[in-house]
């Protein structure tokens, strides 16, 4: 299997998103801050893998797309752990389709089984991955006194989910 590499893809150019990254990361996290994006990488590296390999069963150019933005999402989330020194070796260690996090492990082999099933299903199972995201992304910016670099960030992987969901929900229609 291979590992994940959020360098392999460095500019996303079609219409469905664009995410900057963000290149002044160095801000104090408290703890809720770190667990927030320790979850967010692994929930970007969920969406990654699976539209990785739905690419791979059905050819699909949206889902490969999608996938290149996604590792964007992924470098973003990164790129702010890694600027205030949180140690995530152990998540940029695991092979595609891999997750520390048990909850997430099955979620991912229900996801593929679910989006195998049919072209429609795979891109249902978009549709629902956009939407957990979006949900996810909301209620973390629902909070108050946040972290303005974190919002920044989780406000342009709000705008690119957005975007994913559009794309998925025209390919159903």
């Amino acid at each position: 299997m291979r590992k994940h590499n959020t360098n392999r893809h460095t500019q996303h150019n079609d219409n469905s998103d664009t995410m900057l990254l963000v290149t002044d990361t160095s801000v104090s996290l408290s703890d809720a801050d770190i667990e927030s994006l320790v979850y967010m990488y692994q929930e970007e590296k969920l969406a990654m893998d699976v539209y990785d390999q739905l690419a791979e069963e059905y050819d699909s150019q949206i889902f490969d797309k999608i996938s290149d933005a996604e590792s964007q999402h992924l470098a973003s989330v990164e790129n702010l752990l890694v600027a205030n020194d949180v140690d995530i070796s152990a998540l940029q260690d695991l092979d595609a389709g891999e997750f520390l996090d048990e909850d997430l492990q099955s979620l991912y082999t229900s996801l593929i089984e679910a989006g195998s099933t049919s072209y429609d299903d795979a891109l249902g199972v978009g549709v629902s991955i956009e939407n957990a995201d979006i949900a996810d992304l909301d209620e973390y910016l629902s909070q108050e006194n946040l972290n303005p670099t974190i919002v920044g960030v989780y406000t342009n992987l709000d705008n690119g989910s957005a975007h994913h969901l559009s794309a998925f929900e025209q390919a159903l229609a």
